[in-house]
């Protein structure tokens, strides 16, 4: 509903030089089609990767583009902290095993869930 919208005001602004075009840019890659069934991919390659023996283990809760990442404590399981995952991202510039890996390494020591 929101696509043909975008696609209008993209036709419009085209060769426009503003900060808005950077905004719409994000906004079509938002409403894509088949955003949604790559957000997923993405999001199941996130949780996939393997930090190694102990490491946090990463599970989700919501759904594309309101997405939430929980991090939890590989040896006890108990919950670390969550964070949304799209807030300013789309799903086909997200590095999957970075994002991983930099959920883990920032997972603070001690935080109640």
């Amino acid at each position: 509903m929101l696509l043909p919208g975008l696609e209008s005001l993209h036709r419009a602004w085209l060769g426009d030089e503003d900060e808005f075009q950077e905004r719409l840019q994000f906004a079509l890659l938002r409403c894509a089609t088949d955003a949604r069934a790559r957000a997923v991919v993405a999001e199941d390659e996130v949780i996939a990767w393997e930090g190694g023996p102990g490491a946090a283990v990463i599970s989700r809760s919501r759904s594309y583009p309101h997405t939430v990442m929980h991090v939890h404590d590989g040896v006890t399981g108990e919950h670390l902290y969550s964070s949304a995952l799209w807030p300013d991202e789309e799903p086909w510039s997200l590095n999957a095993p970075q994002h991983a890996e930099s959920l883990r390494l920032t997972a603070p020591d001690g935080v109640p869930a």
